[in-house]
């Protein structure tokens, strides 16, 4: 009977990764909201509970009882198996890959990590909670990593980066999603910290809003930026669905620098550097690898939302793509990993580097999102020190 038992649970496992599978690849990309939530709970649901139900059957049903013993002697037994198998397979394979990661260098060559902070505001337990949506909403918050933030500084090596721009200082932020599930204050202690890292260039990723009625409280607070070489936003896909032409008439009118498929070009002296946004698929532009790149040669930093954009960055010669999007996963699940990552790689693009090549891809947790609730993966504030590569 232990054997059996043994079984159970490993075919339970299994469906928990397929239940993984299907909501990234399918679920995750509707655009209406709550039936994104309704259809993610309600099968999540489904699949955490139908497995451990066939052990309740193992004494009157053949088929359960030829699957779980390994003798099936039908065709639909046969089936059923394989099904269940397949479930324990992708969950060995992503363990070994992770595990295999994990004895490799954390960092790709040329980077390193400077310093690491995890802060949680002296005044968040003041805040309000965040607004779950669920009748044990402080059951659940006991355990939301919401309001804690992660501060990471890097420093990354270019050989093709300017001597003039050698220690830029680069603050990355994205998926604020403002929309009043969380505490304005919590916002506006991000900004704090951004500003507080003294960077000379700031970029916010996109997904500002996730409510129409928080447009112009968003861009408000994203305004309260600073940096000496400017601040650069992009929209994302919750800004685009929800009032991609509201966002944009605000940052305008807060004289902010929105870079919707455009380029801007940073100088010091003689020497420059490009760094332009790429709201595709969003704002579409087929041609935009060589709209946006020119032959020209210079050190391209690309703006960028989702990590699906990454491989034809990097193919027209961007060094460093940054972009956010993923939130990390937002649910980072023991034996399981990231749980909700919205990229057509599914989860192969999470959190953290990515290389191609000598091009570099950074992909930010965010500060938000659509459902207030994060496990094992909080908020996060980058800053990259990028340094000219010097061979001796």
């Amino acid at each position: 009977m232990l054997f059996i038992y043994i079984i159970a649970i490993l075919f339970w496992l299994g469906q928990v990764k397929l239940c993984i599978a299907v909501i990234n690849r399918f679920i995750i990309f509707m655009k209406d909201r709550t039936i994104k939530h309704v259809l993610t709970i309600v099968f999540a649901i489904f699949m955490f509970l139908w497995t451990p139900t066939l052990f309740f059957f193992y004494s009157t049903s053949r088929l359960v009882r030829d699957v779980l013993s390994f003798h099936p002697t039908r065709f639909s037994s046969w089936l059923f198996l394989i099904y269940l198998l397949y479930g324990v397979f992708l969950i060995v394979r992503a363990n070994v890959r992770a595990f295999l990661k994990h004895l490799r260098c954390p960092f790709p060559e040329d980077i390193r990590l400077v310093t690491h902070r995890r802060i949680l505001p002296k005044q968040s337990s003041q805040w309000l909670p965040p607004r779950f949506p669920l009748i044990f909403g402080k059951l659940v918050n006991t355990l939301n990593d919401y309001y804690s933030i992660e501060v990471n500084v890097f420093e990354i090596f270019f050989e093709r980066l300017p001597s003039a721009f050698d220690g830029l200082r680069l603050a990355h932020i994205s998926d604020l999603h403002f929309d009043g599930s969380l505490d304005q204050r919590f916002y506006e202690s991000c900004i704090f910290e951004t500003n507080n890292l003294k960077p000379d260039l700031i970029c916010v990723t996109g997904d500002n809003i996730s409510d129409r009625d928080f447009t112009r409280q968003a861009v408000e607070t994203l305004s309260w930026l600073r940096a000496t070489d400017g601040v650069f936003f992009l929209r994302g896909n919750h800004d685009f669905w929800i009032d991609g032409a509201g966002v944009m008439r605000e940052f305008m009118r807060q004289n902010c620098r929105i870079l919707d498929n455009r380029a801007a070009v940073l100088e010091r002296g003689s020497e420059k550097i490009r760094l332009i946004g790429v709201e595709h698929p969003w704002k579409r532009r087929r041609d935009w690898d060589n709209f946006l790149f020119e032959e020209d040669n210079l050190f391209t930093i690309c703006l960028t939302h989702t990590p699906d954009n990454f491989r034809r960055a990097a193919n027209a010669g961007a060094a460093l793509t940054l972009c956010g999007h993923t939130h990390g996963g937002q649910i980072r699940l023991p034996f399981f990993g990231p749980v909700i990552c919205p990229s057509r790689s599914s989860r192969m693009y999470d959190q953290g580097f990515f290389k191609r090549g000598k091009n570099v891809l950074y992909i930010n947790r965010g500060l938000g999102s659509t459902f207030p609730f994060r496990f094992r993966c909080p908020s996060e504030i980058s800053l990259f020190v990028i340094r000219r590569k010097i061979f001796i």
